[in-house]
């Protein structure tokens, strides 16, 4: 019989929830993410008129190109990596992104938003769609793992997407990369 309290109340599960809260980490959904973090920043910088004169340092690493990459510029490692079919969606949706920091290249938590997605695609494209590339997996199969494990992770993690980021400008986060010589297509 389950334990009582003077209001004839069940508190034995209580307890055990409380036990099993102190045992295991439970997620808290109220707590604010790093990427809602940054959205209220951006709303906060918008409200306010705030601008910012410089480019954070991390999104300046991945504008700045990798000089010492034996292959240079997005076309260039596309056809190495005998992707000349993405060529002319690559440059376009490329221009699309480099666009995208333009427009917000005077707010710092834009910056630091569009820092976080880059980041994102680089590391994704690194450890789950460079290592299919390099296995030489059916073009199907790499188109696949870009839709799903980069563009569609990104679209969720963007939440309230304040940047008014599509798929297309997402697609030119991978792109801006691969011009900058910071992702390898071979």
């Amino acid at each position: 019989m389950p334990e009582t309290n003077q209001n004839n109340n069940i508190v034995a599960g209580d307890q055990a929830a409380r036990d099993i809260n102190k045992t295991f980490h439970v997620y808290d959904s109220s707590k604010p993410t790093y990427m809602r973090r940054l959205i209220e920043r951006f709303k906060a910088d918008c409200e306010s008129n705030q601008t910012f004169r410089d480019v954070i340092p991390k999104l300046q690493h991945y504008k700045t190109p990798i000089s010492d990459e034996p292959i240079a510029g997005l076309e260039s490692k596309l056809e190495a990596g005998q992707r000349r079919d993405l060529l002319q969606h690559a440059l376009a949706t490329k221009e699309m992104y480099a666009k995208k920091i333009i427009d917000y290249q005077f707010s710092e938590a834009a910056q630091e938003i569009n820092a976080c997605l880059v980041a994102e695609v680089y590391t994704r494209f690194t450890n789950l769609v460079y290592p299919a590339i390099r296995d030489n997996r059916p073009t199907a199969d790499i188109n696949r793992l870009i839709q799903t494990e980069i563009i569609d992770y990104v679209e969720r993690l963007l939440d309230e997407n304040v940047l008014g980021l599509q798929a297309d400008e997402i697609a030119g986060i991978l792109y801006f990369l691969t011009g900058n010589c910071h992702t390898k297509w071979i």
